[in-house]
């Protein structure tokens, strides 16, 4: 409904995205689907508030740890 009402590059729809991928690789059964989402946060916070902004570098902190747990760490 977020995407629907506010947009895709809306914060707060990168917030409940970025929850939501959160929640989904926490299970351990969702890896691909949270990596998708991981990404089009981190994509959509760089285009919106640029790629050095505090929450563009928040979002990649997070998925670069995913990334890494998942033994990507050339990925992250």
């Amino acid at each position: 409904a977020t995407i629907q009402s506010q947009g895709f590059d809306h914060a707060n729809t990168g917030r409940v995205m970025f929850n939501l991928a959160w929640s989904l690789q926490s299970t351990g059964r969702h890896d691909a689907e949270a990596d998708t989402m991981f990404r089009s946060v981190v994509d959509a916070t760089a285009r919106r508030l640029g790629p050095q902004a505090e929450m563009t570098t928040y979002y990649r902190l997070y998925y670069g740890r995913f990334l890494e747990d998942r033994g990507r760490s050339e990925d992250a």
